[in-house]
């Protein structure tokens, strides 16, 4: 999302309001798929030459549960503070104006994924897969005997439990 600052560049503290969809955000990963209507909305403020992007960033996305791989929909509401500059800074601290235009896409994609959860769940008392059947233990009683299953790697172990 492209918009035009060239009014704003000018005047040390003009500032312009925007509110916009989420269109073209594209996350670049396979574990969450954005829902439609998440949006973002803000103001860009020209603080003595650079351009500052503050606002609020509000989404809902579909992922795995990280136990049981059931689908389930979590909302992200993140308050973005970001930079932009025409000068191209050694560092990178600052997203770039170019031709009096900024994008917004890198920021907010960036903003988004750092506040994803590293872990997902369909439930906080998510059970996950029976590691024997595979069957999703939330939802069904397994019959096939995983309370007393042991790995037989780990069956030498045994010995040490009473002791």
């Amino acid at each position: 999302m492209k918009f035009k600052v060239s009014d704003i560049i000018k005047a040390d503290g003009s500032f312009k309001d925007i509110k916009t969809e989420l269109k073209n955000i594209d996350i670049q990963s396979k574990e969450i798929e954005i829902i439609d209507g998440g949006f973002f909305k803000g103001i860009i403020k020209n603080i003595k030459g650079s351009l500052s992007l503050r606002g609020s960033l509000c989404l809902s996305y579909k992922t795995n549960c990280y136990r049981c791989l059931k689908k389930t929909e979590r909302s992200l509401k993140i308050v973005i503070d970001e930079l932009f500059s025409i000068v191209k800074d050694k560092d990178e601290i600052y997203y770039h104006i170019t031709d009096n235009y900024i994008d917004i896409d890198k920021a907010l994609t960036d903003n988004i994924i750092l506040n994803l959860p590293m872990k997902d769940y369909c439930r906080e008392d998510c059970k996950g897969l029976c590691s024997k059947c595979g069957a999703i233990v939330n939802e069904t009683v397994c019959e096939c005997g995983n309370e007393e299953y042991i790995n037989p790697q780990f069956e030498i172990l045994n010995k040490y439990k009473d002791t």
